[in-house]
């Protein structure tokens, strides 16, 4: 492995590594954050769904108050209770109670006197005289004074959110007896948001609750609503059952209020994705740096290796000088310093050598000289002898030593001749004499 590429490694997990770590860290708080938001919310809204269930049986309390008020001075229909079936008004007060209901905005109302006997009914109007006393007695033993209970209508029921009221008619005592359709609109305006369902649930009712039946089954009073998001509530609620007040105690209604979980799901798995794509161009980024960064660091030693591979005894004027104030440029001048250094001990060397070479050929030039003078020597010396002895006979003895005094010459004149060939040719080149100049001052 290459030093760039451990650079690059490097420098890779160097950026990488606190980036992941930070990455996770802030999904996690993010996520967890999110949770905790949503788990407040949840909270507020199960608050929020049991003050409005609250508020709406107040509201009925209120508009039943007033509709006692209204019965009480309403002198036709006084006058039609106190009179009896055989009274002229017999019509207005079968009517009364449909006439009231909607203005009142209650889906249920009846009128009934302290028998049971029901005087009007707004929801069913067919129901008149018929003696039920089961309902206002359920609701007159409750604490709260609201419960759930299933309304019958000509053609099918529903569950409604009922109140009771007493008032009083020419002294004969009466029950006005209302409430609000507990169906799909009524859950729907509970949940204030498309991520809460509410839902009502009844469990106990039994096979024989032919009424509390009809109305589960009926579909707006319990809606289909999505069964797959996490229970965040249940709200208790008094139930009263008049086709059977024995099964009423045994009977579970409650409110159960759900949140979807597909936004927070959306929302996380949106955040993965922009991490996941945060993530991959931090990589690539890092991965850009890093081999930037990397370059950056390693040209100049790949510049000193290069400089450093072309260094040998014949070729020592490599420049390493660097204006760099940094290791690398440290490097580079300890490295001027040294090929100066090997550029005077190279020329130390060749000093020693030329006079290594000076003195080897001296005494080989001596050796060449004295083979060649020895044969003349000894010939210069018997001819002086001869003249001295004999001088006589000095032309017959020069004629004989004559030779070889010839030949002693002649190779004394080849010894110069093959010596005068080992004279180097000088031919004249251009130097640079700053350059020089700069590396004698560089040396220095």
């Amino acid at each position: 492995m290459s030093f760039r590429t451990r650079l690059l490694s490097g420098f890779l997990l160097l950026a990488l590594l606190p980036l992941a770590a930070f990455a996770v860290g802030l999904r996690r708080e993010i996520t967890q954050r999110l949770t905790a938001e949503f788990d407040r919310q949840a909270e507020l809204a199960a608050v929020s769904i049991a003050d409005d269930i609250s508020s709406q049986s107040l509201m009925v309390e209120r508009r039943l108050a007033a509709l006692a008020a209204r019965v009480e001075d309403d002198d036709r229909l006084r006058r039609a209770i106190l009179e009896g079936p055989g009274s002229l008004d017999r019509a207005y007060q079968l009517d009364f109670a449909a006439a009231a209901m909607e203005p009142a905005g209650l889906s249920a109302l009846q009128l009934q006197d302290e028998s049971g006997r029901i005087l009007s009914s707004g929801h069913f109007r067919n129901e008149f005289d018929r003696i039920s006393p089961e309902l206002p007695d359920a609701l007159g033993g409750l604490t709260g004074g609201t419960a759930l209970t299933p309304i019958r209508t000509a053609d099918s029921s529903f569950i409604a959110l009922v109140r009771m009221q007493s008032l009083r008619v020419g002294g004969t005592p009466l029950a006005l007896v209302g409430g609000l359709r507990v169906g799909s609109e009524f859950l729907a305006a509970l949940a204030q948001d498309d991520a809460i369902a509410v839902s009502l649930e009844l469990s106990g009712i039994g096979e024989d609750a032919a009424v509390a039946i009809e109305a589960v089954a009926d579909p707006e009073a319990a809606p289909g609503i999505d069964q797959t998001g996490r229970v965040i509530g249940k709200i208790e609620f008094p139930f009263a059952n008049p086709a059977d007040p024995a099964r009423s105690q045994t009977i579970s209604a409650r409110f159960v209020i759900r949140q979807s979980l597909e936004a927070l799901t959306a929302l996380q798995r949106s955040l993965s994705l922009w991490f996941a794509v945060g993530s991959g161009l931090a990589f690539v980024g890092a991965l850009i740096l890093a081999a930037w960064v990397s370059v950056r660091l390693s040209r100049p030693l790949v510049e000193l290796s290069r400089k450093t591979s072309r260094v040998d005894l014949d070729r020592l004027d490599v420049d390493f000088r660097s204006s760099r104030r940094d290791e690398v440029g440290d490097l580079s001048r300890l490295l001027q310093a040294m090929t100066g250094r090997l550029r005077t001990s190279a020329s130390r060397l060749r000093d020693a050598e030329r006079q290594v070479t000076r003195g080897e050929m001296a005494r080989q030039v001596n050796h060449d000289i004295k083979n060649g003078l020895v044969p003349i020597r000894n010939v210069v010396e018997h001819l002086t002898e001869v003249t001295q002895d004999e001088p006589d006979q000095l032309g017959r003895v020069f004629a004989d030593r004559g030779t070889t005094l010839i030949s002693g010459i002649r190779y004394l004149e080849n010894l110069a001749t093959n010596y005068s060939r080992l004279v180097p040719k000088v031919e004249p080149q251009r130097i640079d004499v700053s350059r020089i100049i700069e590396e004698i001052a560089a040396g220095a």
